[in-house]
């Protein structure tokens, strides 16, 4: 097998190539240079991996606040205050 270099110096994917650098780099380009698909919708959708991870960061963080407040919190803490609630 030899590798070859089929898409050098085509002008429509070096262009490709300039705009995906630019977009990992963070430049962002008018809105109306956008696809109708991204610009007709108040939200792009998001993937279920996307959706999965920001839950399990808020799932904790909310359980936590929730403890907090709770009405057992304190007698345990009279029990043992050093108990540290996580994953066993």
């Amino acid at each position: 097998l030899h590798w070859i270099s089929a898409h050098d110096d085509v002008v429509g994917n070096e262009r490709a190539d300039v705009l995906a650098k630019e977009a990992a780099t963070g430049v962002a380009h008018p809105a109306e240079h956008l696809p109708s698909l991204l610009t007709d919708h108040p939200r792009l959708p998001s993937s279920r991996a996307a959706v999965r991870r920001v839950a399990r960061m808020r799932i904790p963080l909310r359980w936590e606040a929730a403890w907090r407040k709770s009405v057992r919190k304190p007698k345990l803490d009279r029990i043992d205050p050093t108990l540290k609630v996580g994953k066993y």
